[in-house]
């Protein structure tokens, strides 16, 4: 009896072993196709207090740069885009990011309340798609960019403000813009807010 006891611990723990093997494996493989610049509704909103309207995104970019080859975690930065009559034209947030045993995690260390993991998703070359955290919110991304040349990229080009005024106009999906007015929203926290909810949206709009 010992030895067979034995013998099915043994099992257990190669069994363990390769599972474990393999969930890496994928998720490494999922991080590499992961890495680049995607594009789409990321539910996002922007609540302006003085006024008391939300104000939904037109769209968002968002960066995910591993923190080496194949890893399956890195940094990132949401940028998202709106539309007159919002004051705001966009505002970009850097966060965290982590696939870890088929769910993506962002962390948002300069507003936790933006944190999301990312549940059932799937994603190639072309799409991104998924739900967020414990709700039936579903986004889809297309990608713009792979970021194989991490040279290229400045991961400080738009954190942390909100550009206002013309500039929108002629901003093109992220790109370059060499005369920009910029503006960084401030004042009481409670006095504007950003959100994420893309059922709420729906039915909102």
């Amino acid at each position: 009896m010992k030895t067979f006891y034995n013998i099915w611990m043994m099992a257990a723990v190669v069994l363990l072993a390769m599972t474990t093997a393999t969930s890496c494996d994928r998720d490494r493989e999922e991080a590499y196709i992961l890495s680049g610049e995607w594009t789409g509704d990321f539910g996002m909103y922007y609540y302006d207090g003085y006024s008391d309207r939300t104000f939904w995104a037109n769209y968002t970019d968002i960066r995910f740069v591993p923190s080496y080859d194949y890893a399956t975690h890195g940094y990132g930065e949401e940028i998202d885009f709106f539309r007159p009559p919002c004051p705001i034209r966009y505002q970009s947030f850097y966060f965290h990011w982590e696939i870890r045993h088929g769910v993506i995690y962002l962390s948002f260390p300069y507003n936790h309340d933006l944190d999301v993991a990312i549940h059932d998703y799937r994603l190639n070359s072309d799409y991104f798609e998924g739900y967020f955290g414990n709700t039936n919110d579903y986004f889809r991304l297309v990608k713009l960019y792979n970021f194989y040349g991490w040279n290229s990229y400045d991961p400080y080009s738009y954190y942390g403000y909100s550009y206002y005024d013309d500039y929108y106009y002629g901003y093109a999906k992220g790109r370059d813009a060499s005369e920009r007015e910029e503006h960084v929203v401030s004042g009481d926290p409670k006095d504007f807010r950003f959100g994420r909810s893309l059922s709420r949206k729906h039915v909102e709009e």
